[in-house]
């Protein structure tokens, strides 16, 4: 027979140690900050300027622009007819 804590003891361990709770609360936390950071990013990219003279770059710079234009519009993937690079 084993007293209360004990079983509490294990649970919390067992918890703790089992791949799928610790996948659950990795997802969970995931999300949130997931979901915060991508508010932030449309933020941060209308302060930030890139430029580069660099070709190797150019299509980096591209990408930010793209990304730039559409960060407000709400859409969740950018236009299959949207020209970039």
């Amino acid at each position: 027979m084993v007293n209360e804590q004990t079983l509490k003891d294990l649970v919390k361990e067992f918890k703790h140690t089992d791949p799928a709770y610790r996948e659950k609360i990795h997802t969970i936390i995931r999300t949130s900050y997931g979901s915060h950071y991508r508010r932030m990013v449309p933020e941060i990219l209308s302060i930030l300027d890139f430029r580069s003279n660099n070709e190797v770059h150019r299509p980096v710079i591209d990408a930010l622009e793209l990304i730039i234009r559409y960060a407000n519009t709400g859409l969740h993937y950018f236009p299959v007819t949207e020209q970039y690079g």
